[in-house]
């Protein structure tokens, strides 16, 4: 532990080593994912190491590692329900929308092109993990080996880019401004 605090990395491989069979099974109850696990444990893995110069006031380590695991899977597992319900909002915001497929101008095309000049106007790496994510369906781990980068920088990058993506269609889009006008009038 002392070299641990230290910042050491042999002595943290070894604690990963030590702890991570038992993270992923208790996770695994939890979550019932083997993805959804390996993320966890790398992120609860990456807070220990970031961490490492304050363990100094944990007095009882593996009850200090155990309940910050259980902390942010349940964490996580709050935002999945949240994203899903959001998700399911936003498909029944559009269904409710469909009557506007009777317009006379070519919403879809317009929109298409919209998002693709969205997209292009993204920074180089923002742009590279946000067609990775959205074309190629990769987790953030995967997406992190392939661009040479951490997978907390794929985090950063695709939610800066998404917050663009949304600013850039806010302001550029009638059909947006359409589609939320139709909300509100046929809700």
């Amino acid at each position: 532990m002392l070299l641990l605090k230290q910042g050491d990395e042999r002595a943290f491989a070894e604690f990963f080593y030590a702890y991570h069979n038992q993270l992923g099974e208790f996770v695994l109850l939890l979550t019932d994912s083997r993805e959804l696990t390996e993320e966890i444990i790398q992120d609860v893995f990456v807070k220990v190491w970031e961490s490492r110069f304050t363990l100094d006031n944990v007095e009882r380590f593996t009850s200090w590692l155990f309940i910050l695991t259980r902390n942010y899977t349940l964490n996580r597992m709050r935002t999945l329900v949240n994203e899903r319900r959001k998700s399911k909002e936003y498909g029944q915001f559009i269904g409710r929308t469909q009557d506007l497929q009777d317009c006379s101008f070519n919403s879809t095309e317009n929109y298409e092109v919209l998002i693709k000049r969205a997209i292009d106007q993204l920074p180089p790496q923002q742009q590279k993990a946000y067609l990775l994510k959205l074309y190629d369906e990769l987790s953030y781990t995967e997406i992190a080996q392939q661009m040479g980068v951490s997978r907390e920088s794929v985090k950063k990058y695709l939610y800066w880019a998404s917050k663009s993506i949304r600013e850039f269609l806010k302001a550029n889009s009638t059909f947006l401004k359409i589609i939320h006008l139709c909300y509100f009038l046929f809700k």
